[in-house]
């Protein structure tokens, strides 16, 4: 592959501490450009181009648009792309590659702690025989790019900028032959393709594209005219949103109006808006909401020969706001588009389901799981495309009952344990270096990889990575006590969202996940030929099982106690007895007791995270009470579909008033009046209640094939 032989390419000055021009903590656009010349004997037909950049690149030959990417990874593991260029844009003789790069600028602050490294850009072009354009040679320009501003602040302390665009600034830098102006630099080379700065290890994306579709929304959802006119399609005043559709003439008659109109896409949409226009010069703003409270997001400036703007950057959303600041004259809103993403997945398995609730369920975690998933699973596409390891654990499981495939979770399973440094510890999120750390995180991904096996019988895969599971394991043992894990404020764990939780010192908690994680670890080395570590691994599943019951089970209560009895006076929390369940510590009189205490109405405070009902469904599944599961349900999921949801919700407590709904102010979150935090309205963690239907309740489990077993006949397809 000739990208390994070309260079990355950067803006010269770059390897200062910050380039002239280049303001701390906001975000970085570049323009690269090169000529190059296809000869008389080159067939058009088959010509592709490699490419990589850090952070974002948009690849253009011609003027036209390409391709975007890549998919986000970390040093340690890094991809390109391989884009099949098409011949009909082609030409014998002079042609034009562009290539604009996002970066998110230098000391980006996130609450990942990401590291996002230098801006670069990685590119060769070829034919079936001949190299004809790589960013190792001489000829590349590159400036900092007039169409963006580098002011736009933050979406939030997650991720991502406001995108401010400057259409009157827009130049035909991508257009072949045309002068390249003083304001271009040559590139400047910053090492090999394979390097410590951008990528010690550099690979193809193998996994199929995306799947794109263009969703257009002409019918206006409500406007506020707001000291202007608007006009229908046959010249009609508009006085009522109701039927009215695109195109609208928008005439402003008082200083400032800044009319408005609103698109609903009736649910959450994940990708590229777009907006055409007609007329005179306009500034639009643009506002984004899972709810009809949106956000104002992105700022365009349509000038002269720019009529169209796509944006850059992702969004997530369901209501588009327009917002028009400046017209110089009468405007025409000719189209609002979408241009949808998300990962490829097949159709979805109901698996025997009958009942209309279940298969509402279903439905719902499908498109919820699809649109939060991309080239990795995303914990929420609004607010962080990010890997988190508990999320992705659930979401390989739901990959995997509804569409019997589980390409993305194996990609985490890399890419998380690519980040694993020489002791052993594992980022909770990734796919980029970062400092976050989490130690029940840790153990949910050693779990993961032996779900991998018992889904797919993959041996190969497990025998790869069993050596990063076992120093994760190592790392982990740093934290024993005596016979119990002791954590510090240092490790504090996730568990739930719920508050009130124990989560320091020698709680049972921990110790319950990490006979789940031995229990993994035996079955691993077992299969990849480690007898000793297999024994290891086994006995102390064996011995922490009984010294856990033992030391923190209560008799007179009947439960068992949250921290080590030397720690605090007794409480007895649901997630922790749950989570003790869960883990097979009860035998199975005693557990049954347990979770028919825990399942009583209004007897415990419920998890406020879907994610922590997988404890809660392993633990009904392991009792044999699967019969359960629909109470569960119930309780949890049917008030967030009676309030409309669309999609799963990040966090839900269901003793709210029916009119609660994902807010910062609105007391349905342990992050209440956290103004900061865009409480989020997808999440597919919260699909877990599929992972409860088909295996806990109906009994349907992996047959290591990449399929099933099924508890009855009717189940088989």
């Amino acid at each position: 592959m000739s990208i390994y032989n070309a260079e990355w390419l950067a803006l010269p000055g770059q390897e200062k501490i910050r380039p002239s021009g280049i303001e701390k903590g906001k975000p970085l656009y570049l323009d690269f450009v090169r000529d190059f010349e296809i000869g008389d004997g080159v067939d058009l037909d088959g010509i592709v181009g490699e490419v990589t950049a850090n952070s974002h690149y948009l690849l253009y030959v011609n003027s036209e648009r390409i391709a975007h990417g890549p998919t986000p990874g970390s040093r340690q593991l890094w991809y390109f792309h391989k884009h099949a260029i098409p011949a009909g844009i082609l030409k014998k003789g002079t042609n034009r590659v562009s290539i604009r790069v996002f970066h998110e600028g230098y000391d980006f602050p996130s609450i990942s702690e990401f590291d996002v490294g230098e801006p670069g850009m990685l590119f060769s072009l070829s034919s079936s025989n001949e190299i004809l354009c790589r960013s190792s040679e001489d000829g590349w320009k590159v400036r900092i790019s007039p169409e963006y501003s580098t002011v736009g602040s933050r979406l939030s302390e997650w991720n991502g900028y406001k995108e401010f665009y400057h259409g009157d600034k827009k130049d035909n830098w991508m257009s072949a032959g045309d002068e390249i102006g003083p304001e271009w630099k040559d590139a400047f080379s910053r090492g090999p393709a394979v390097n410590s700065r951008y990528a010690v290890n550099l690979e193809e994306y193998k996994l199929p594209d995306l799947e794109r579709r263009v969703i257009k929304q002409n019918l206006v959802s409500d406007f506020s005219r707001r000291g202007s006119w608007f006009f229908d399609v046959d010249g009609k005043v508009v006085v009522s949103a109701e039927g009215l559709k695109l195109p609208v003439r928008v005439e402003q008659q008082v200083y400032g109006a800044s009319p408005e109109l609103v698109f609903d896409f009736e649910k959450e949409v994940v990708g590229r808006p777009e907006i055409k226009i007609s007329g005179d010069e306009a500034i639009v703003e643009v506002w984004y909401g899972e709810s009809l409270d949106c956000y104002r997001t992105d700022v365009v400036k349509f000038h002269g020969s720019v009529r169209e703007w796509k944006a850059y950057h992702r969004r997530a959303f369901r209501f588009i706001k327009l917002v028009i600041i400046q017209q110089s004259g009468p405007i025409c809103i000719e189209s609002v588009a979408h241009h949808n993403e998300m990962y490829s997945f097949p159709a979805t398995e109901y698996r025997g389901v009958e009942d209309d609730f279940l298969k509402q369920i279903i439905d719902v975690s499908d498109y919820t799981l699809r649109i939060s998933s991309s080239q990795h699973f995303e914990g929420c596409p609004l607010r962080e495309p990010d890997l988190w390891t508990f999320d992705a654990r659930i979401m390989a499981l739901m990959s995997m009952y509804l569409y019997e495939e589980d390409p993305l979770g194996r990609k985490s399973i890399e890419q998380l344990f690519a980040l694993q440094n020489p002791q052993g510890r594992v980022p909770c999120v990734g796919p980029r270096e970062n400092g976050q750390y989490l130690p029940d995180f840790q153990l949910h991904l050693c779990i993961m990889l032996h779900e991998q096996y018992l889904f797919n019988g993959d041996l190969e895969f497990i025998k790869r990575w069993y050596p990063s599971a076992k120093l994760a394991d190592t790392y982990i043992r740093r934290y024993f006590t005596g016979e119990f894990i002791n954590l510090t404020s240092q490790e504090t764990p996730f568990f739930d969202w719920g508050v009130g939780i124990e989560r320091l010192g020698r709680t049972s908690f921990i110790q319950a996940l990490y006979v789940q994680h031995l229990e993994a670890m035996a079955a691993m080395a077992e299969l990849c030929g480690e007898a000793s570590d297999a024994e290891l691994f086994g006995g102390h599943v064996k011995t922490l099982r009984t010294r856990t019951h033992e030391v923190f089970f209560e008799a007179e209560k009947g439960l068992y106690r949250e921290v080590h009895p030397s720690e605090g006076e007794f409480s007895a929390s649901f997630q922790s007895n749950m989570m003790l369940c869960a883990a097979g510590i009860p035998d199975q009189e005693l557990g049954r007791s347990i979770l028919e205490k825990l399942l009583e109405p209004d007897a415990y405070v419920l998890p406020y995270g879907p994610s922590f009902y997988l404890i809660v469904f392993e633990a009904l599944e392991r009792y044999g009470m699967g019969d359960r599961v629909p109470e569960v349900l119930n309780r949890y999921w049917k008030p967030m579909l009676d309030r409309d949801a669309k999609t799963w919700w990040e966090v839900f407590d269901p003793n709210t008033s029916d009119d609660i709904y994902p807010h910062p102010f609105l007391g349905n979150t342990p992050t209440l009046e956290m103004d900061w935090i865009p409480v989020s309205h997808v999440h597919a963690w919260s699909g877990v209640a599929v992972i409860g239907i088909h295996r806990s309740m109906m009994g349907i489990v992996f047959d290591g094939k990449g399929g099933f077993r099924k508890a009855r006949k009717e189940f088989r397809k």
